[in-house]
């Protein structure tokens, strides 16, 4: 054999040991980044810091503002719908972030979401208030909606001598004596004697159920009852601040707590707002099928301020945020605490007369001086 042929000999061995080594390099290479590309793709990513395999979690934010701009940790990520507000950030790794919101002519909006490993953290009640804020004077038609014509009921009365009466067969009978406080239902009335027993007239089948005597402080002032959209729910706060909730569905009334100063639920009838001097509370009457998932009977703490609390009531928009009055202002607050509470003043001081209605869901209501204002957001 010559040299020439002894030389494309050995570059001919070179180039299939060439090959073969590439070729095993690339299958390594496979079988290193295959199952790191499969893991990336559910998720997974490589924690070098604890040496191992974590899988990451997403943020899914629902606002009411459409394109506003979302930050995670400073970083602009992307915008929120065009038409309903929301978007879903994905691949978020598992700790804790800083969420923003901004878009112009809002005021930013910012929140702490506790990631979680294969799990979306959900941030459903952004509320976007506008800036600067403009307060209109209302006018005589959203104060009509705010005071609406009381539903048609029976024509029960109460006499001088205290007794409950009602008409059948046109007769004026008596339906209940002796009666402290009452208040009317759309197929009944509910009242307290002044011996402290609560009960309950059906006025279709011209029927008193006795419910119990639930423990009233009773004294000259009438009992307060404060009914749900729908008259499933009512609260009853007695004089000393007692407050008691009853449940037209299953006839029971309990005693919640004292030191109460007013009580109002939501309109999907799901939560109770428990005014006190200084704090508000909200309690859930039924379970929470959104994060942070609160089952019935759950009591949240939504503010304690060293102010007197003048006057509380649901932002109806959402059922997710309340507003609220002390000699500083007129504020409005989240009612999901998980990472923080995004609080706004909506009124300076010298705003009085906090009201808020299921008829004008969106719209906040307040007097400075002899004029009315309302708020949209």
């Amino acid at each position: 054999m010559d040299k020439t042929s002894i030389l494309r000999y050995d570059t001919s061995v070179m180039k299939r040991r060439t090959r073969r080594l590439f070729f095993y390099a690339l299958v390594v290479l496979f079988a290193i980044a295959g199952p790191l590309l499969i893991a990336y793709s559910f998720g997974y990513t490589y924690d070098f810091s604890r040496a191992e395999f974590r899988q990451n979690g997403g943020i899914f934010v629902k606002s009411k503002i459409p394109s506003a701009r979302v930050f995670l940790d400073g970083v602009f990520i992307k915008q929120t719908g065009l038409i309903i507000g929301s978007t879903l950030l994905t691949d978020v790794s598992p700790r804790r972030h800083l969420v923003r919101l901004e878009k112009q002519g809002y005021r930013a909006w910012s929140k702490i979401a506790d990631v979680k490993s294969a799990l979306v953290t959900e941030l459903r009640s952004v509320l976007l208030v506008p800036n600067p804020l403009h307060a209109a004077s209302s006018t005589p038609d959203d104060r009509a909606l705010m005071t609406p014509t009381p539903r048609p009921i029976s024509d029960i009365r109460q006499d001088r001598a205290g007794n409950l009466t009602s008409t059948a067969n046109n007769e004026r009978q008596t339906i209940a004596a002796n009666v402290h406080s009452f208040t009317a239902l759309p197929d009944g009335v509910l009242y307290a004697d002044k011996n402290g027993f609560f009960a309950r007239y059906d006025t279709a089948h011209q029927k008193t159920d006795i419910i119990g005597r639930p423990g009233f402080y009773l004294t000259a002032s009438p009992l307060q009852f404060f009914p749900s959209l729908s008259y499933n729910f009512v609260a009853v706060l007695d004089p000393s601040g007692g407050l008691f909730l009853f449940n037209n569905a299953t006839r029971e009334i309990k005693a919640i707590e004292g030191g109460v100063r007013a009580a109002s639920f939501d309109g999907e009838e799901n939560k109770l707002l428990i005014q006190k001097d200084h704090s508000i509370d909200v309690l859930w009457l039924g379970e929470n099928r959104f994060q942070p998932f609160q089952k019935a009977g759950t009591r949240d703490g939504i503010l304690s301020v060293e102010e007197t609390i003048k006057e509380a009531a649901w932002f109806y928009g959402d059922n997710a945020h309340v507003a609220f009055r002390t000699q500083d202002g007129i504020f409005l607050t989240e009612i999901d605490g998980r990472g923080g509470r995004n609080t706004v003043q909506l009124a300076p001081s010298g705003a009085a007369n906090l009201a808020t209605s299921p008829a004008l869901p969106n719209a906040i209501f307040f007097k400075t001086g002899k004029t009315s204002f309302k708020i949209e957001l």
